[in-house]
C-alpha cells in the first residue's frame, strides 16, 4: 500500500520544464516559472507565474494561460500494462478470439491496381519483360469515381492500404422472371467494389466494402473500431469524422492524424469508443471533431463531446454549401479544409449562456413549435403518468430503514437501461461483495429466482451476464486495480490475457475499495471517467452515508456539507448529462398516533438538511407496509411540471424476483368483505384484515410474468410495454406474456 501511494505522488516535471518540490514534506499547492513565457519576458524572467497542484498533477500558467496534466508513475505504469494486455489479446490464436478477422489481400491494394500491368512470366526468357495492360472497366470506372468525384490521390489511397476487391453479391434480374413464391429470381454478379481496411496496431480487424451504388457490407462477425485508429496512437492532436471517405479527405490535406467512426453518425451508441478512450484519446491535447454539418453530425458530435470532455475538443464549421470534409475537398480543395480547421470553434463555456446562443436558441425554438414533451418513462403502468426522467436531473429516493429504497431505485435503473440504453454506474458500498447484487438484477433481468436448475437456463443466465457487463458498473475508488468494476475484469481468460492464476485472482479484488478514498471529490472523479469511457447516463449513489468528507471538507459544519454536496451532484448532473440518483436515509419519524405506526417518510424528513428537498429536480418515497403487504411509492417533488406531478402508486414486491408488480389496494366495508369471503377470489386477489378493516389487494401477476431480456441480451421490455399499451388501449385488459 506504501509503494503504491509513493508511485502515485511520483510525476516527472522535469519533462515539462516545471521546477516542483517533490519532497514527502512539501506543500500541495506550488509556484514557479513558467517553461512557456518566463524565458521570453524582459522583466519578469523569473516570476513565478505558475500555479502547480502537486497531488493533482496539474498546472496553468496565470500569464499565457499555458495548462497540461502531468501523469503520475503509477499511472504511466497502469497505461504501460494495458498496452501489453491489448497486444496480448490482438495475438491471440484464431480459436481463442471473440472476433473473426478478414484477411489482408496485398495484390488487390490500389498502389498495384492503379499501375494496371502484370508482367508474363511464362515463357519469355529474355531479362527485360513486357508488362501488358490487365485493368478491367470496372476498375477504371471504380478508379476514376475515387479520383475524380471524390478528389482522391492514388497515393493517399495507397498509404491508407485501400483495396479494390472483387466482390460478388445476388441481385434481382427481371429477365428470369419470378420463383414458385412469386418472388423475383436472382443473380450472382462480380463487382469491382472499394474496400476500408480497419487496422488495429498493425492487424487487420474489421473490413467495410463500398459497391459503386453506395451500399455497404462490413466483415462479418468482425470487431467495431474506429477507422484509421492507429494514426492517432501518441499523437497529440487527432481528428474525428463520420466517414472513411472523410478522413481520406482530411489526409489529402495533410492531417494523417484523423479517425472516422466505424458506423456512420446515425448510430450515437459508442460502444466501440470504450476500449479506445484511455489509450488512444485519454491523451490528446486537442480533438478536432470534423462531423457532417446536419442534424445527424450535430447528434455525434454532442456525445463525442460528452464523451471525450469539452475542454480538449474542437468543432470544425464547414464552408457553406459544404456538408462534410469530402465536399470541402471537392469544391475548395485542400486549403479550405486547413481554413475550417484552422477556424474551429471551441465548445461554449459552460454557465455562459443566452438567448442567442445557438443550442439555447435552437432549443427555445424548438419548445415553441412543438410545446414540451414527456420525459423518459420506466414502463410501471402506475408511475408512469405521475413521473418521467431526463438526463442532467438530479433524483432524491428515500424511506425508511429496511423498506426497499435499494432495491426500488434498481428497478428504476434497469428500466430505464433496456428501455432507453442509459448505462449505469453504480456506489454502493452497501452492496459488497458484488456478486450479491449483481445476482439480485439477474433476478429480476429474467423474473425467475437466482438459481441453477430451475428455470433460468445456462444460456440465459450467461446473456444476462453479457448484458450486465455491457451495461452495468460499480465504482470502487482506492481498489486494486482501478476504480470502476464490472464483469468485463473476469470474462477473458488465463491464455487470453497471459497472466498466471494468482495474478488474475489478485485482479478480480475490485469489489471491495478502500472506505477511506470513498470521499466526494474520488467518488465522482471515477463517475466522470465511466461516463467517458463506457457511455454511462445514470449514476447511482446508494447511501448518501458512504460518501466521506475529504480534506477539503473537513471544517464544514453538517449543513455547509450536505448542502455542497447537493451542489456539488446537480453540477455533475448537468455537466455530463447523467440522471444522478442519490438514496438518503430519514432522520427518526415520529409515531402517527391515530394510525397507531409510524409515519410515512416525507422529503423534509430527510436526515441532515432540507437541501435535498430544496435542491433536487425528483424526490421520491418508498413505504412498504409489511401488515397490506404493499410497497407504496410517493412522488413528493417534480420540478418540472412537463415531467410529471406529485402522487403515489401501489406496488407489490416479489421477494424472489426483486421485482415490483402493479397492484391495487381497495378499503372495503363490511357488506362488500363478505360478500367477497362468500365467492371464490379471481386470480391476484387478496383480502386482507388489519385492525379490523378489511382491503382488497389486486395484483396483475399476468404483467409480471415476463421476461425483460432474451437468450440473445435483446431487451424485450420495450416490446411486452408495446404490446401492454395496446392492449389497454383496445379493451383494458392486461395482456399475458411469457
Amino acid at each position: 500500500m506504501e509503494k503504491t501511494e509513493t508511485e502515485d505522488r511520483i510525476r516527472d516535471w522535469e519533462k515539462v520544464g516545471l521546477k516542483v518540490d517533490t519532497s514527502p514534506d512539501a506543500p500541495a499547492q506550488q509556484i514557479c516559472t513558467c517553461p512557456e513565457c518566463s524565458a521570453s519576458r524582459r522583466n519578469h524572467r523569473h516570476q513565478k507565474c505558475v500555479t502547480v497542484n502537486v497531488k493533482k498533477g496539474l498546472w496553468k500558467c496565470m500569464h499565457c494561460n499555458a495548462s497540461g496534466y502531468v501523469p503520475s508513475l503509477k499511472e504511466i505504469k497502469e497505461r504501460s500494462e494495458k498496452e501489453k494486455r491489448m497486444e496480448r489479446m490482438r495475438d491471440m490464436p484464431p480459436e481463442q478470439r471473440k472476433y473473426t478477422r478478414p484477411e489482408w489481400e496485398a495484390s488487390f491494394l490500389i498502389g498495384n491496381v492503379a499501375l494496371g500491368y502484370q508482367k508474363d512470366c511464362e515463357g519469355d526468357d529474355s531479362e527485360e519483360q513486357n508488362p501488358k495492360p490487365a485493368l478491367d472497366d470496372r476498375q477504371r470506372a471504380m478508379l476514376d469515381y475515387l479520383t475524380e468525384k471524390r478528389g482522391l490521390s492514388i497515393e493517399v489511397m495507397n498509404r491508407a492500404r485501400i483495396t479494390l476487391p472483387w466482390t460478388e453479391r445476388k441481385e434481382i434480374d427481371p429477365s428470369l422472371g419470378k420463383d414458385s413464391e412469386g418472388k423475383p429470381k436472382k443473380v450472382k454478379r462480380m463487382h469491382c467494389t472499394v474496400a476500408f481496411n480497419y487496422w488495429d496496431r498493425g492487424v487487420l480487424v474489421n473490413r467495410k466494402i463500398r459497391f459503386m451504388d453506395k451500399q455497404f457490407m462490413l466483415h462479418k462477425g468482425a470487431e467495431l473500431i474506429p477507422y484509421n485508429i492507429d494514426a492517432i496512437l501518441r499523437k497529440e492532436v487527432c481528428y474525428i469524422t463520420e466517414g472513411e471517405f472523410d478522413t481520406l479527405a482530411l489526409m489529402q490535406a495533410g492531417l494523417p492524424e484523423s479517425v472516422s467512426v466505424p458506423a456512420g453518425g446515425a448510430n450515437t451508441n459508442l460502444t466501440w469508443l470504450d476500449r479506445f478512450v484511455e489509450t488512444h484519446f485519454m491523451d490528446k491535447k486537442t480533438i478536432y471533431l470534423a462531423l457532417d454539418a446536419d442534424p445527424v453530425g450535430l447528434s455525434m458530435t454532442r456525445e463525442l463531446i460528452r464523451r471525450l470532455g469539452s475542454s480538449k475538443c474542437r468543432v470544425v464549421l464547414w464552408d457553406e454549401g459544404c456538408k462534410d470534409a469530402n465536399e470541402e475537398l471537392l469544391k475548395h480543395g485542400a486549403e479550405g479544409i486547413l481554413r475550417c480547421v484552422k477556424k474551429a470553434v471551441q465548445v461554449p463555456l459552460y454557465g455562459i449562456q443566452t438567448a442567442h446562443t445557438r443550442e439555447v436558441e435552437r432549443g427555445l425554438d424548438h419548445l415553441f413549435q412543438y410545446g414540451l414533451g414527456h420525459g423518459s418513462s420506466v414502463g410501471i403502468p402506475g408511475l408512469d403518468p405521475q413521473v418521467s426522467f431526463e438526463t442532467g436531473r438530479f433524483m432524491v429516493v428515500t424511506g425508511r430503514p429496511g423498506d426497499g429504497k435499494s432495491e426500488f431505485v434498481d428497478e428504476l435503473a434497469l428500466r430505464l437501461c433496456l428501455l432507453h440504453e442509459w448505462r449505469v454506474a453504480y456506489f454502493s458500498p452497501e452492496n459488497v461483495p458484488l456478486k450479491y447484487h449483481l445476482a439480485k438484477l439477474v433476478s429480476k433481468l429474467t423474473g425467475y429466482e437466482f438459481r441453477q436448475g430451475g428455470r433460468m437456463t445456462p444460456s440465459l443466465y450467461a446473456a444476462c451476464k453479457d448484458w450486465l457487463d455491457l451495461n452495468i458498473c460499480h465504482i470502487m475508488p482506492g481498489a486494486e486495480v482501478d476504480g470502476m468494476v464490472s464483469l468485463d475484469d473476469g470474462k477473458h481468460s488465463e491464455a487470453e490475457i497471459g497472466l498466471s492464476v494468482d495474478e488474475v485472482q489478485q485482479a478480480l479484488r475490485p469489489d471491495v475499495g478502500d472506505p477511506e478514498a470513498f470521499t466526494l471529490d474520488e467518488v465522482l472523479g471515477v463517475a466522470r471517467e465511466a461516463v467517458q469511457r463506457r457511455g454511462v447516463r445514470v449514476c447511482v449513489f446508494d447511501p448518501l452515508n458512504s460518501i466521506r468528507r475529504g480534506p477539503e471538507q473537513a471544517g464544514m459544519s453538517d449543513l455547509q456539507w450536505y448542502l455542497h454536496v447537493c451542489n456539488t451532484m446537480l453540477g455533475f448532473a448537468h455537466r455530463n448529462d447523467v440522471l444522478v440518483i442519490l438514496v438518503a436515509h430519514p432522520r427518526k419519524v415520529d409515531r402517527d398516533m391515530l394510525a397507531g405506526r409510524k409515519r410515512r417518510v416525507e422529503m423534509n424528513d430527510i436526515s441532515g438538511s432540507s437541501d435535498f428537498a430544496n435542491k433536487c429536480d425528483f424526490c421520491l418515497s418508498v413505504d412498504r407496509d409489511d401488515d397490506l403487504q404493499v410497497v407504496t411509492v410517493y412522488v413528493d417533488k417534480v420540478k418540472f411540471k412537463h415531467l410529471g406531478s406529485r402522487g403515489q402508486t401501489y406496488l407489490h414486491y416479489d421477494v424472489l424476483t426483486g421485482r415490483y408488480v402493479p397492484c391495487t389496494l381497495q378499503r372495503l366495508s363490511d357488506p362488500d368483505a363478505a360478500y367477497l369471503r362468500s365467492r371464490s377470489l379471481r386470480n391476484g386477489e387478496q383480502l386482507i384484515t388489519v385492525n379490523g378493516q378489511t382491503y382488497l389487494k389486486t395484483v396483475d401477476w399476468r404483467y409480471f410474468n415476463i421476461r425483460w431480456i432474451d437468450e440473445s441480451g435483446t431487451s424485450q421490455l420495450g416490446k411486452v410495454m408495446k404490446q401492454y399499451d395496446q392492449a389497454q388501449a383496445h379493451d383494458g385488459q392486461m395482456p399475458i406474456f411469457v
